[in-house]
């Protein structure tokens, strides 16, 4: 999330253009119009998908990654996710590219694990909008209302969005501070269902970075997520 706006009466309209221009020059994207965003409300996740055994573990990493990354200037924050993987999260929080970099993890860990197929999900990106919601008076000092650039996937209809929780200090998630299916009432995410292409490009860019291969960079994840399933067990 990185082109950011808390202020009063944002015109989306205007909003819209310019993040339609900054996703075309600092992001990979397709996009070529304005009327390219749609408004994404999202659904239940299907039962199969729900159900399957490796999805929870996908998510629980997902969730652990994205503490790990902003919580790693706490020299004694608990975390069994290694040192290289924190680093490289890390450095996509820098760019402003975090929910990029979580989301085509998640959708290429659900891929790699046949939870559900490239038929079924799409990867999108977009921007949130919010107003504030707090029970704390000084947050409401940082702006009555929020939007920023953003990325999600989607399975059928249903949001997978873990890193919308950084919006959880001006939003009221209620139980949780994230989505995992249907979008919270208060807050739109609108956006631009990107092709295939986009994806393989990020993933391209990703193991680039490690001096890997695409399979590679999947494979890490993957094993990392296994290890810290296999740990979950034993202290269990």
């Amino acid at each position: 999330m990185h082109l950011m706006s808390n202020s009063p009466n944002l015109n989306l309209k205007t909003y819209e253009k310019k993040t339609m221009d900054y996703l075309k020059k600092n992001w990979n994207s397709q996009i070529k119009l304005v009327d390219g965003f749609e408004y994404f409300k999202g659904d239940q996740i299907p039962l199969v998908v729900l159900t399957h055994p490796e999805f929870i573990k996908i998510i629980l990493y997902i969730s652990q990654l994205y503490c790990a990354v902003l919580n790693g200037y706490k020299q004694d924050y608990p975390t069994n996710i290694s040192k290289a993987i924190r680093e490289e999260g890390s450095y996509y929080e820098q760019e402003g590219k975090l929910c990029v970099y979580l989301s085509v993890l998640t959708y290429c860990l659900l891929l790699h694990h046949n939870v559900t197929t490239d038929k079924s999900m799409r990867y999108v990106q977009g921007y949130y909008w919010h107003k504030t919601e707090s029970h704390d008076p000084l947050v409401y000092l940082m702006g009555n209302e929020h939007a920023g650039t953003h990325a999600w996937i989607c399975v059928d209809k249903a949001v997978i969005d873990m890193s919308i929780r950084q919006q959880e200090l001006f939003f009221d998630f209620e139980s949780k501070p994230y989505i995992l299916g249907k979008v919270p009432d208060k807050l739109w995410l609108k956006g631009f269902s990107e092709p295939k292409k986009t994806i393989n490009k990020y993933v391209d860019q990703f193991s680039k970075r490690l001096n890997c291969s695409s399979e590679e960079w999947v494979e890490q994840h993957s094993q990392q997520m296994q290890d810290l399933d296999d740990k979950t067990e034993k202290e269990g």
